[in-house]
């Protein structure tokens, strides 16, 4: 089992805090909590789903590597 990386737990609390009734971020949300343009994270190649979304949870363990 591997362990949690540094930050994790207060990035998802961030982000809970920032969007509450939420499970899964658009792309334009996902840029709002990094403070960059919607193109930018397209440009990044995140592992959004067919419907243009990513779960809170990988955005944090993403943000704290």
């Amino acid at each position: 089992m591997s362990r949690e990386k540094q930050d994790f737990r207060e990035n998802l609390a961030l982000l809970n805090q920032r969007f509450p009734q939420k499970d899964m971020l658009r792309q334009i949300e996902v840029a709002e909590a990094y403070g960059v343009h919607r193109t930018t994270v397209y440009r990044w190649g995140l592992p959004f789903d067919q419907h243009g979304r990513i779960s809170k949870v990988a955005v944090a363990r993403l943000m704290s590597t």
